[in-house]
């Protein structure tokens, strides 16, 4: 099952009037663009210019922030990449490009991670995806499969460039580029197809143009971790929902809450909706990221410790089982 039947389209039914009337107000002014940000390998290019055709906008690049740059200077694109090696402000003046096209680029798909930064009149999506098949995408590039000679090379080089960029946006913006409140949309794409993504980026893109907030953050149910154990789930919710997914496709007010610890999302609540949408083939379901503080005061307890006592690879081996499926990657903490 496509995760995309229960999407929320308005005019052909999928979505109840009176659920969609409960969708709180968040916008109130125009959409001028769609900026795409998001973890190397998780297709962003690719997306972005799907997207771009889709929707007969015009797509808008870092690639071609660095040709705008590198003409202003009479360089070209080689001669700019060079210079920026040994010069940092070259990549501070191509994002600065950003903001300096900010009215020029209505009607755009933008593919930077910093756009959502500068241009304040937009959509603001980031892209996931587990690590171990960012690393996969990685290999099958032919740009880039030269450069690694192993898997565990290219995952490390991945997590390596992860920090760096995350270093050196936040030192030079003083934001946080993975802080997933940054962005309007959060879209895991290690089960997605290209389609598929564009199919609920234009979406969740069609709820902000008349005012409501779909589902914030929708990730593949492989990738939520269980902090407890798979026989204390109630067997009648499972079967309950996933009846009910099989046969009126996804519902959209499931509640699934989680909160996320290096590349990995940990349920809090909602494990059995989590089970019953592996079972059925949902391959993104929405969540809601729960602050680790909130969760703490919450609970009244140290979340970390209890992930660290309660997550093991026997219970995982349990899920697995239960669901006939397996994890992309367990976590390094177990």
């Amino acid at each position: 099952m496509n995760a995309f039947d229960g999407v929320p389209v308005i005019g052909k039914g999928i979505l109840p009037v009176k659920e969609f009337l409960a969708y709180q107000l968040t916008r109130r002014h125009s959409v001028h663009a769609i900026t795409i940000a998001g973890a190397l390998g998780s297709g962003k290019s690719s997306i972005a210019k799907a997207l771009a055709d889709q929707l007969n906008c015009r797509y808008y690049s870092t690639g071609h922030a660095q040709r705008d740059l590198a003409d202003r200077l009479n360089l070209s694109t080689l001669e700019l990449n060079r210079r920026a090696e040994s010069d940092p402000t070259i990549d501070t003046q191509i994002d600065r490009i950003f903001a300096e096209q900010a009215d020029s680029l209505d009607k755009t798909i933008v593919d930077s991670r910093m756009a959502w930064f500068f241009l304040k009149l937009s959509f603001d999506i980031y892209l996931d995806v587990d690590p171990t098949i960012a690393v996969d995408r990685v290999m099958a590039d032919k740009r880039d499969v030269e450069k690694y000679s192993s898997k565990a090379q290219a995952l490390s080089d991945l997590r390596s460039r992860k920090n760096s960029e995350i270093k050196r946006f936040y030192n030079t913006y003083g934001v946080n580029i993975i802080d997933l409140s940054n962005y309007d949309m959060v879209l895991d794409t290690s089960e997605l197809s290209i389609d598929s993504a564009c199919k609920l980026i234009h979406s969740a893109f069609r709820f902000s143009e008349i005012g409501y907030k779909a589902p914030h953050c929708w990730i593949s149910p492989k990738r939520l971790i269980p902090t407890q154990s798979i026989r204390n789930l109630s067997t009648d919710t499972v079967a309950r929902t996933e009846k009910l997914i099989r046969s009126k496709g996804f519902p959209i007010a499931t509640s699934v809450q989680c909160c996320n610890l290096e590349d990995n999302y940990f349920i809090i609540s909602g494990a059995e909706n989590v089970l019953a949408s592996i079972r059925s083939g949902i391959n993104a379901i929405p969540i809601e990221i729960i602050e680790w503080d909130d969760v703490n005061k919450i609970k009244n307890y140290t979340l970390y410790d209890k992930i660290v006592d309660n997550v093991t690879k026997s219970q995982l081996y349990d899920w697995e089982a239960a669901g006939q499926f397996e994890y992309f990657t367990y976590p390094k903490i177990i």
